[in-house]
This record gives C-alpha cells, sequence and structure tokens, in this order.
C-alpha cells in the first residue's frame, strides 16, 4: 500500500461528489476503537451528533487513517461502510482523505457532517396530532417547553431507543466466534439486528416538531418569517433558518429558536449522556440534579446478558441508538413518539439540586463523573 492515498473516494468507485452552500451546522466524530464497522459507526454517530441538535444531516466528508501495514481490503470495507451509511441516511459526500500512518495502531476514522434545521414533515405532523387526539392543525403539538404547560410542572427525563445498541451489537460481531460458545445463535442474531437501530434522526425529528406549531413557525415567535436562509415545509410553511438557529432570530424582538434539550448517548453510554444532560439543562433551566429510576432504563436482555458475560456495566457501554431529552409533558411526548414506532419511556425529572440521584428499588446512589467507554475493555 502506498504511504500516502489520497482522496479515499476515487472517482473510480463510482463515489458521488459534490458541493453543498450556504450556511451549515458541522458535526464531527472519530472511531478508533478495534473493530471491522467504524466506518458505518462514524457516519451515523455524525449524523446522530447533528439530530441532538435539532439539525438535519445532508453532506459528509471523511478522513481514513491507517497504521502501517494496513491492508487494502481495509480501506475498500471502510469505504463501502461510509457510502452504505451515507445511503441510507440520504448524505452526499463532499470529499475524504485517507492516509497511512505511524500515529496510529489500527484504523480510525473521522466523519465531519453538516446539515441545517429540521423541518416538519407530513408524516411527523401525523405522529403529533396523533398524539393529541387531532387530525388537522387546528391545535398547537408543542410539547417540548410547552407554553401552555403549568409553570411549575416538573421537567421529565425521556429516553428513546435502547441503552447499549451500538455496543451490544460490535460485541456479537467482533466477538462472534466467541460468543457462540455461550449464546444460541438465535440470541446473538438478535444482539447483531440492533446495528439496524442506531439512527435517532426519526426521534429527533419528531421532537423538534414538538416544539413547532403545525405550520412551522416557532411557538413563541408567531407571525415572523424566517430569514434570508430560511427553508420551507412540504406544504410551504416557513421554517426557522441556519442564521436564527446559530444567532437568534433575523426579525427584531422575535425569540430566536433553540432546539429542544437532547443528547445523543454514543461513548460512555447512558451514565455519560445523562451527566452531559445534567450541564445542558443547568445552563438553559438552571436544574442541575435528576433522579432517575435505573430499572426504568429501557435495556435489550441480549445486551444485559453480553454485558454480563464480559463483566462490564451496560450503562457505561457504547449507547449510539439512544436518545435522551426532557419535556414538561412526557406522557404525549412518549405517545407522540411511540405513534412513529419509536420506543420512549421516562426515566425521571430534574431537579434545583445539584444531586444526579440514580434510584434502584430502595437504594439510591449518587452518578459518577463519566468514565472510559466499557468497550474499550473488550475492543480497546
Amino acid at each position: 500500500m502506498r504511504k500516502r492515498l489520497g482522496n479515499v473516494f476515487r472517482d473510480d468507485r463510482n463515489m458521488v461528489v459534490a458541493e453543498i452552500g450556504g450556511g451549515s451546522i458541522p458535526a464531527s466524530v472519530p472511531v478508533a476503537i478495534r473493530c471491522r464497522q467504524a466506518g458505518y459507526l462514524a457516519v451515523i454517530e455524525a449524523v446522530n451528533d447533528l439530530a441532538a441538535k435539532g439539525a438535519q444531516a445532508e453532506s459528509a466528508r471523511c478522513t481514513i487513517l491507517l497504521p502501517e501495514g494496513a491492508q487494502e481490503e481495509t480501506l475498500r470495507a471502510l469505504e463501502d461502510q461510509v457510502r452504505q451509511a451515507c445511503l441510507e441516511e440520504s448524505l452526499v459526500i463532499t470529499g475524504g482523505h485517507t492516509e497511512v500512518t505511524s500515529a496510529v495502531t489500527r484504523p480510525v476514522v473521522m466523519v465531519s457532517a453538516q446539515g441545517s434545521t429540521m423541518g416538519r414533515s407530513d408524516s411527523v405532523h401525523a405522529a403529533v396530532a396523533a398524539a393529541d387526539g387531532q387530525g388537522d392543525d387546528s391545535a398547537s403539538t408543542e410539547i417540548f417547553d410547552s407554553v401552555h404547560s403549568a409553570s411549575d410542572a416538573p421537567w421529565s427525563i425521556v429516553v428513546t431507543g435502547r441503552i447499549a445498541m451500538a455496543g451490544t451489537w460490535l460485541l456479537a460481531t467482533e466477538r462472534e466466534e466467541e460468543l457462540r460458545q455461550r449464546f444460541p445463535l438465535k440470541f446473538l442474531d438478535g444482539a447483531k439486528r440492533m446495528g439496524e437501530q442506531l439512527s435517532v434522526v426519526e426521534a429527533a425529528r419528531i421532537i423538534v416538531a414538538a416544539k413547532m406549531d403545525p405550520r412551522g413557525s416557532v411557538l413563541g415567535s408567531r407571525g415572523q418569517q424566517a430569514g434570508a436562509h430560511g427553508g420551507h415545509s412540504e406544504k410551504g410553511a416557513v421554517l426557522p433558518s441556519v442564521t436564527q438557529f446559530k444567532e437568534g432570530s433575523a426579525q427584531p424582538g422575535a425569540a430566536p429558536f433553540q432546539p429542544p434539550l437532547m443528547v445523543d448517548a454514543a461513548d460512555g453510554g447512558i451514565f455519560a449522556a445523562l451527566w452531559k444532560l445534567s450541564i445542558m439543562a443547568g445552563k438553559r433551566l438552571k436544574l442541575h440534579g435528576f433522579d432517575i429510576d435505573l430499572l426504568g432504563l429501557p435495556v435489550f436482555q441480549e445486551t444485559i446478558e453480553i454485558a454480563d458475560y464480559y463483566g462490564i456495566n451496560p450503562y457505561e457501554l457504547q449507547s449510539t441508538g439512544c436518545l435522551v431529552t426532557v419535556t414538561r409533558e412526557p406522557e404525549r411526548l412518549v405517545t407522540c413518539l411511540r405513534e412513529s414506532g419509536i420506543h420512549a419511556v421516562t426515566v425521571g425529572t430534574l431537579h434545583k439540586g445539584e444531586d444526579k440521584n440514580l434510584h434502584n428499588g430502595e437504594e439510591c446512589r449518587s452518578l459518577d463523573r463519566p468514565v472510559p467507554d466499557a468497550i474499550l475493555r473488550i475492543l480497546g
């Protein structure tokens, strides 16, 4: 293999390369764990990172660093994974770079994605309307930070998907031969299928839509249209622009659009995501503490048993595919998500104190600072 391979997405691989103009919201994610699916995972994590910011990914660039002695087949496999993930997420690939370097001991994949603020689709509105028992645009569908909620209503924490799905999927694929000695094939197939559930884009889109009125304008700034870079929904409703998203409303006196408070649980697992949530909630809501029901955190049985086999904590295991948000109307939000086939549960509440309490039946302990992802003990 040559010392420098140049552009990873070569013309002879029929890769679509295009340029996206205008302002956008960025997200960059590196994947450095020792796994064969690093290309796919890097794209999904970057897309999820944008989704948690209230943005829809539109394009991506990829950098792949390979250790000395790496085989051409390794590069080809990573390229194919990036290509497949971008196809699944409808991303335009704007370029890439590959280099062999002594600075790494295993392939490292970095994906930089760009996107713009999410709008409203008919399917998303249908889910929100169904949750409200409405069939048209006659009712407000605000769920997050509702202006109609009682001011003293507690902020509930809602989790979508299941925790530790990515970690379970990676272990089931990377350690399949070993795990076959312990678990039935059907069991492992279920664990490997978790890799098909790692995107949180649809969940984030519904949560963002729930913060907007049915016609796409931001509640609290009714009648104000987007600025020069504003977008339009399928029905032509004006959506918040990238400028409004990043810098506030383009119209004097109008409230800027803020995306819902969301955290995509990835490295460090759900515990790291909850810690990050407390920091974000402290800044935006002045609520630093929380109470979490550990038994209420959604998890597949395959995750529990594989984590137990390796002696690792599933709450600290790679959790791409799980999204954490807050709302004053948890029942409506959960119903809205479930109407779209997205698993969602309420797992706790925020409070004004500093304590980050984890409840396990009658036992209670405080959440410690995040630690390195548990999967590093196996695939590090």
